[in-house]
């Protein structure tokens, strides 16, 4: 599989300006496959795993699961096949289809059998519907994939590349979501006419899981510092377990530095660019978190190492963390579970103001397919 990692690597350098220099927001990008620049979180931990790496093989080539997904998912498979095929890569995609429309529940579970007959997936954005108050009920199609399959563990590395502009150089930092539980338990009810609550969920099962993962990610790949990013200032139970599960896991490993950080500190800490606001209005955390940003547009990102936090604040910190070194075009992203593995760009964006016009980055698809590659074995 390594001359495979290489030949794709030597091709992708040599994909066309149209498909290979343009990110979701236009900027120039170089579009380099070194695999091994990026973790493989998946790979080492599935020799810690016994039920982990059920990859489906059969001789000698593998079966992926490939959901395309919206917007410009289908354009960047198509790029991922296209190398494969010139490279000789032993990998034969079953291409599973998945809408974003109410009521395709059956796509959902075509899928996810898929994914466990396979025990590998290459995934595009699934779009979510933001308005429609019966769709909120259930789920996200991402979410269910990843709840479903129990993929605990979002991993991505916002790495800096050399050659491309950006406002902060050197930046290399892991950051490592619970994928599980915390906001996106979609647990919400409306408890009478204009009074909403929505619950959000901390176990210590889901948050011991999470540290331990990242505290041997650090130890596996010589990480020296692991910051655990929280906000028990104010949600003193639900995150207060969290970061008192990780403060504990810390101590299994001496080695490695640890620090907690509140959400909105660690935001200030890393970059934005507020020329492109004007009024903003939001709910009282993420105005919280929001003008900490705005307090420090340009502070010291390079201060971070291995970063651990529960669902949101991941969610956040991948997004900021991807605007640092480019862009969402260039961030690939992991879904590593007990089981399964899937794989995906950092940001999850569709991309869909863009579909169709052959300008979109397919280099976080394609480092997403080295992972993976990489975790295969």
């Amino acid at each position: 599989m390594a001359s495979v990692l290489q030949k794709c690597s030597v091709l992708c350098r040599s994909l066309p300006a149209s498909a290979a220099v343009k990110t979701f927001s236009r900027s120039a990008a170089p579009c380099s496959l070194h695999a091994r620049d990026f973790h493989s979180g998946a790979a080492a931990y599935s020799q810690q795993l016994a039920t982990v790496g059920a990859s489906s093989k059969y001789g000698g080539r593998y079966t992926v699961t490939m959901i395309p997904g919206d917007g410009i998912g289908p354009e960047l498979m198509g790029h991922v096949k296209d190398i494969f095929r010139y490279a000789g890569v032993p990998v034969d995609f079953e291409e599973v289809q998945i809408t974003s429309q109410e009521g395709d529940e059956e796509a959902i579970e075509n899928a996810i059998t898929a994914i466990k007959r396979n025990g590998v997936a290459l995934k595009g954005g699934l779009r979510t519907l933001h308005l429609d108050p019966s769709y909120g009920v259930a789920r996200s199609r991402n979410v269910a994939v990843r709840v479903r399959l129990d993929l605990f563990a979002n991993v991505l590395r916002c790495k800096t590349f050399p050659g491309l502009p950006s406002r902060h150089g050197d930046i290399d930092i892991v950051i490592i979501r619970e994928n599980t539980e915390g906001e996106y338990t979609s647990l919400e009810h409306e408890n009478v006419p204009g009074v909403v609550e929505s619950l959000k969920i901390i176990t210590a099962k889901s948050s011991e899981r999470i540290a331990r993962y990242a505290f041997e990610y650090a130890q596996r790949h010589g990480r020296k510092k692991v910051t655990a990013v929280h906000k028990a200032n104010i949600m003193k139970m639900g995150d207060g377990l969290f970061l008192e599960c990780c403060r504990k896991m810390s101590e299994e490993f001496p080695d490695i530095e640890y620090e907690s950080m509140i959400i909105d500190n660690c935001s200030m800490q890393m970059v934005s660019r507020p020329q492109q606001f004007d009024v903003m209005m939001m709910p009282n955390l993420y105005g919280n978190i929001i003008s900490k940003i705005g307090d420090v547009m340009v502070s010291r990102p390079q201060q971070f190492d291995v970063m651990v936090m529960p669902n949101l604040y991941g969610n956040i910190i991948s997004n900021i963390g991807a605007g640092l070194v480019g862009g969402p075009g260039l961030v690939p992203g992991e879904n590593i579970g007990e089981e399964y593995a899937v794989f995906e760009t950092a940001t999850r964006n569709t991309g869909k103001s863009i579909a169709g016009q052959n300008v979109a980055n397919p280099t976080a698809m394609l480092l997403a397919s080295a992972l993976m590659l990489e975790h295969l074995g």
